[in-house]
């Protein structure tokens, strides 16, 4: 498992991310100016503000990746595989559960987005197709991408990230193309929505093989799991209150400027 020390990975994680957060400037200069003009200003804040609304729900989420993540430093050091399978497993476990409680919420949030969103002239259409494209992110997230907490915490960010700004840096011009050339509006710009939350799946599932091809599903019964690792659960308890604080501070601007002045203003403010 060990590829060089730990300051070497923490290292080389820091050149990849410096790398890829100065691209990600320069083609976010450009593409949201290309935003702004091709698409409605309207159709932009509402994107903002379902992402945000989704931001609320997935709360559901409790701060279970911080809690695994943190688990996972001893079992790596001590290169201990089983109990590895054995914390991820738990994570699929309680995450499974949160996807299921995140798509029963979902459906009346998608039911009320035409009385939520009532004072804009997007179509109703648009609004829960879009929803549920930001929605399957999340679920894709819980069901299938969670396994990327083991990257993380092995500090291998760097072997991973490049794929998913890859598909990031391709969808979005992609996007541009869709709304400057062939003129297919927001439906284009969120179709390649949906594609990139897919091939973002394909990509974190091939990297985790390829860095872990002994990572598999625990074959222990899940109460004896839950039994044995009970300080999981505490580990959740206490990052949720952290969780809950970020969320107040960095995700609730939008929906307090949607419901005081408008959709547009969003964007204005966003960008």
């Amino acid at each position: 498992m060990k590829s060089g020390s730990r300051t070497h990975r923490t290292i080389r994680n820091s050149q990849v991310s410096l790398i890829l957060f100065l691209i990600q400037i320069f083609i976010g200069f450009y593409s949201r100016k290309v935003f702004l003009d091709y698409l409605n200003a309207e159709v932009l804040g509402m994107n903002t503000t379902l992402g945000n609304i989704l931001s609320f729900l997935n709360l559901a989420e409790l701060g279970i990746g911080i809690a695994m993540s943190t688990s996972l430093y001893k079992p790596i050091k001590n290169d201990k595989k089983e109990e590895i399978c054995d914390i991820i497993s738990i994570q699929g476990y309680y995450y499974r559960k949160i996807a299921i409680i995140l798509a029963i919420i979902s459906v009346p949030v998608c039911i009320v987005l035409g009385f939520f969103f009532a004072n804009t002239s997007v179509s109703l259409t648009y609004m829960a197709i879009s929803f549920c494209v930001f929605l399957s992110g999340s679920l894709f997230s819980y069901l299938w991408n969670y396994r990327q907490v083991l990257i993380e915490a092995d500090q291998k960010n760097y072997k991973l990230m490049p794929w998913i700004h890859a598909i990031r840096y391709t969808k979005i011009f992609l996007q541009i193309v869709f709304l400057k050339y062939l003129n297919l509006g927001m439906w284009g710009w969120i179709g390649m929505e949906m594609v990139g939350n897919v091939l973002t799946v394909f990509a974190i599932n091939y990297v985790l093989k390829k860095e872990y091809p002994w990572l598999r599903k625990s074959g222990k019964d899940k109460k004896t799991l839950l039994v044995s690792y009970a300080y999981l659960k505490t580990k959740t308890k206490q990052v949720f209150v952290h969780k809950l604080g970020s969320f107040v501070l960095e995700q609730t601007a939008p929906l307090i400027i949607y419901a005081y002045v408008s959709l547009t203003m969003v964007t204005y403010y966003c960008n």
